[in-house]
């Protein structure tokens, strides 16, 4: 139920509304997300019809929501294709990947150390 946002944009969401939950974590062998316990989640789909380089950032819009950032080939398998979690509470986190034509990657929006809250999720 990820919303497609192969187009690229700017998207407002949060982590912190009833229906939320914690679907998904990053796996810490294979992704450098990861370490402190995940929170909850929000996922997009990228599948684009030619291999496609994407930046994605995510900005928290309060002091205290610390995302975890990352993208996984499959969702839910923790196949990983690019992660984050270097910086701290209300910091932004950016991740770049490619994704092969045809292909379906999706981007998590998570919380570090189980924290929530809104967010700004940039594609390009």
């Amino acid at each position: 139920m990820a919303p497609d946002v192969t187009a690229g944009g700017v998207f407002t969401g949060t982590t912190d509304v009833t229906g939320v939950v914690d679907d998904y974590g990053p796996s810490v062998g294979t992704c450098p997300a990861g370490g402190a316990a995940s929170g909850r989640d929000v996922a997009y789909a990228l599948s684009p019809a030619t291999t496609t380089n994407y930046t994605v950032t995510v900005t928290p819009l309060n002091g205290t929501f610390d995302p975890l950032l990352y993208a996984q080939a499959a969702c839910g398998t923790n196949i990983c294709v690019a992660g984050t979690t270097l910086n701290g509470p209300g910091q932004p986190e950016s991740i770049s990947f490619p994704v092969m034509g045809g292909q379906t990657v999706y981007v998590i929006v998570d919380g570090e150390a189980v924290t929530r809250g809104p967010f700004e999720i940039s594609i390009q």
